[in-house]
């Protein structure tokens, strides 16, 4: 018993800790102006899947059999 007391008071000790923690971590702010971007795409802009046919998440299938 006395084992389960000391398991229960160092996890509470560690959700005080980290609760701590991620209050602190949600007052950043990112700033991220707009600006133009570039795309550089090297090669001979040929992309061949042969049979290789995946879903790629919810309702879209890649590759050359679809």
């Amino acid at each position: 018993m006395r084992s389960v007391r000391s398991a229960l008071s160092v996890l509470a000790a560690g959700a005080i800790v980290l609760g701590g923690a991620s209050a602190a971590a949600a007052d950043v702010n990112v700033y991220a102006p707009s600006e133009n971007s570039y795309t550089f795409v090297f090669g001979d802009w040929f992309q061949i899947a042969g049979d290789d046919v995946f879903n790629a998440g919810h309702d879209n299938t890649v590759g050359s059999n679809n």
